[in-house]
């Protein structure tokens, strides 16, 4: 079991994390509080990050990269590739065709990586659409990583080539030509990302001088929650400008909320400012109160060291003016995880002074993982004095999952007895069920057979179902035979199926798993209503052998709606060996034009995209646009945008396969170079795709989430690992960082003035 982790030596104590005294799970959970604030807290998220790197050992365990030598054939086509700048088109066409012959994918895409760049236009698209299509298939990933960072920057020349798809135009300009304003306005922002960026600028921009024009906030404020995480930096100003006039305060304060989190790192300041005044001065208590918890994430940390940002003060003292007790105590619990260990301590005194024991049994739950031992265990006395028996099981369940070492196991103990006697059935199966991932097997056997007895004891099938469906993960093989003859008792075939799935995953190689199959059929068979077999058809399909498809398929020829037709065929292609797919594919395909409603039609195609033959790919556009022209309802025109316009290509020829920008193929190299096991290796590539990343990408909000990535990566690495690729990521953090946070970053890693 790992140890509890502590901070390294040389660095300043946490800001109150109490890193030293916590566990794998809260460490993780604090680290994922603090990357949600921004780029001030990256010295916090570094105290976390290497806090668990210390959990996960000191030294590097990853393997030395051996490569795998190419045959002779390989060998001939890797020189050739090395001459691709001096052979003629016609050589390079032959070189091209020999390569995709390869049929080592590490070797051929590896290749094809290396000569796109000498490729005829006229084959450029292709060669990058299957070169970008199969490079998750590379097995060896140095080869993987290698292959994108080849790719990235010939990514930037798909999308810098002029033309706009024209199905892609004419569905921006039926967007554009919508009478009604919302339904217009939702159009446009769905569409807008998907466009070239100039074109989307232009949109957008046309969107923002509209909400200026409007006379009422309601459609602002709806919109730019739409399109707060979109914004261009060139609008960025116009935008906060609309927010910032919206009367209604609570409505202010949410779409100043929203855009804190994608605007550029200069202005979140100023917005987080406005967006707090904007929520102080919201007069009903509990929308503020909902205000300020959607708030909550932007807040600063407190530190140990006396330093307590205004920000955070003004939160706490919003929080603190809130009259309604349990209002008041919600708010604090919200913000708790930003808080010093003596106002963590005001927020739990705000819960236990609660006279509602639900209510304080649920905001203990909430407030646990970010409380220091000595509140946990005073928690729970506090618990133990609960009456209402369900609440204290849920107290002490909560409690039980975060209570030092010393006081786990009789906290467990005693949840589970309060879980085991608790009246109501149903309660006393979930109840159990949140505990066994604690208990010890001797308390597990036992746990998961009165569970299992209270389930048979269920009257309601509705309720009895529900329990099946909660156990049945995690049955052994001598309770699994009783829980599914339980479950075949259900007289109702609805409940009877949804008792039986939650069974199947222990079943699969259970000796009563045909017998289980087969009730699964007889349950859809046996609902009489169309559109409601097709849906239970479409659950349980993962869960059927491939002998039955062939009759599923002859009930659903005999649907009358078509809508429910192509939702089964859908399914049986999605559960089939991808070489018995076309079939099923082809039905849906031809049946999609039967479907009246215009967005259900838009659905299915979204659905039936991924497994579409390249033969289909010149009609895809086409049946996109006759299914959004098809729509009479403005709102579901707007939806079907929204569902489509990202499966149609910026090329007119590719209309179902976009390739990534550039920024997107170099996170992906990037986070796969993460998983490269050899330290150096994976250090050197690390720091490539870093360095292609500062050179090309003038995006801060988009270099945070990047690294925010690669922070939650690298959590399961040990402390060697981890500091040898920040070595390679401090460009990054150098990029998205103030000159005085950098400071507090060297502190981090050991640096004192």
């Amino acid at each position: 079991m790992a140890q509890p982790a502590s901070i390294p030596p040389n660095s300043p104590e946490p800001p109150n994390d109490n890193t030293g005294r916590l566990g794998r799970k809260q460490i993780e959970q604090a680290l994922k509080r603090s990357l949600d604030v921004g780029t001030t807290a990256i010295p916090q998220q570094l105290r976390y990050l290497l806090a668990l790197a210390q959990v996960n050992g000191q030294k590097s365990e990853g393997k030395p990269y051996h490569p795998r030598p190419l045959n002779i054939s390989q060998a001939r086509l890797s020189a050739l590739e090395s001459l691709a700048p001096i052979l003629g088109k016609q050589q390079v066409r032959q070189l091209l065709r020999d390569i995709q012959k390869v049929e080592d994918i590490d070797v051929r895409i590896s290749l094809l990586s290396r000569m796109a760049i000498y490729i005829a236009p006229k084959d450029f698209y292709d060669v990058v659409k299957e070169i970008w299509g199969q490079v998750n298939y590379i097995g060896d990933i140095v080869v993987r990583t290698r292959a994108i960072y080849q790719i990235a920057p010939l990514l930037s020349l798909v999308h810098d080539e002029p033309a706009t798809s024209t199905p892609l135009l004419n569905i921006l300009r039926t967007a554009e030509g919508m009478k009604n304003s919302e339904s217009r306005l939702r159009s446009l922002v769905a569409i807008a990302p998907h466009l070239p960026y100039e074109v989307s600028l232009r949109t957008f921009s046309r969107v923002l001088n509209e909400l200026e024009e409007l006379g009422t906030d309601n459609l602002r404020v709806k919109t730019l929650m739409a399109m707060a995480a979109d914004v261009p930096d060139d609008l960025v100003v116009q935008a906060l400008t609309i927010a910032e006039k919206i009367e209604n305060v609570s409505d202010r304060a949410r779409v100043l909320t929203a855009l804190a989190q994608s605007m550029p790192p200069d202005l979140r300041p100023r917005l987080r400012q406005e967006a707090l005044d904007a929520i102080n001065t919201i007069e009903n208590e509990d929308d503020r109160a909902e205000a300020l918890i959607a708030f909550a994430p932007h807040l600063d940390f407190a530190s140990s060291n006396d330093t307590f940002p205004a920000i955070l003060a003004k939160a706490l003292a919003i929080s603190v003016g809130i009259s309604r007790r349990h209002v008041r105590a919600r708010v604090l619990v919200a913000i708790a995880p930003h808080l010093t260990n003596d106002l963590q301590g005001e927020a739990l005194a705000a819960v236990h002074s609660l006279s509602n024991e639900q209510d304080r049994a649920m905001l203990l739950a909430e407030l646990a993982p970010n409380l220091p031992s000595n509140m946990l265990v005073a928690s729970l006395a506090v618990a133990h004095t609960m009456v209402k028996q369900d609440t204290r099981v849920h107290a002490l369940t909560a409690l039980a999952h975060y209570v030092p070492k010393s006081a786990q196991d009789q906290t467990v103990r005693d949840a589970l007895a309060a879980a085991s006697n608790l009246p109501h059935y149903l309660e006393r199966v979930s109840a159990l069920v949140d505990l066994i991932d604690l208990l010890p097997q001797e308390l597990l056997e036992q746990a998961l057979a009165n569970a299992l007895e209270s389930t048979r004891n269920i009257d309601n099938e509705n309720a009895k179902a529900r329990a099946i469906n909660q156990l049945g993960g995690y049955l052994p093989d001598k309770l699994l035979q009783v829980a599914l003859d339980i479950a075949l008792e259900i007289n109702n075939p609805g409940q009877r199926m949804n008792a039986l799935i939650g069974l199947m995953p222990k079943l699969a190689n259970h000796k009563r798993l045909d017998k289980a199959q087969n009730a699964l059929l007889a349950c859809a068979k046996a609902i009489r209503l169309d559109f409601k077999q097709a849906r239970a058809f479409v659950t349980i399909m993962p869960h059927l052998p491939q002998s039955v498809f062939k009759e599923v398929e002859s009930i659903a020829d005999g649907f009358f709606d078509p809508f429910d037709k192509v939702n089964v065929y859908l399914a049986l292609a999605q559960n089939s060996p991808p070489e018995n797919r076309a079939a099923f594919i082809a039905k849906a395909w031809t049946r999609l034009h039967q479907i009246e409603d215009g967005y259900d039609r838009a659905s299915m195609i979204a659905s039936l995209a991924p497994f579409l033959p390249d033969r289909a790919q010149k009609d895809f556009a086409r049946v996109i646009e006759a299914a959004i022209n098809g729509i009479e309802d403005g709102y579901d025109k707007a939806s079907a945008i929204r569902i489509l316009t990202p499966l149609l290509s910026t090329d007119s020829n590719h209309n179902n396969y976009i390739p990534p920008d550039m920024q997107t193929a170099l996170e992906k190299g990037i986070e796969t170079a993460v998983l490269i096991t050899d330290q150096l290796l994976r250090t050197e590539y690390v720091g490539q795709g870093i360095t292609m990343w500062v050179n090309n990408v003038n995006d801060k909000g988009r270099s945070f989430n990047l690294w925010r990535q690669l922070v939650w990566q690298l959590r399961s690495l040990p402390l060697a690992d981890v500091l040898t690729c920040l070595s390679a990521i401090m460009p990054l953090i150098k990029e998205i960082c103030e000159p005085d946070v950098m400071l507090s970053v060297a502190e981090v890693l050991g640096i004192r003035d």
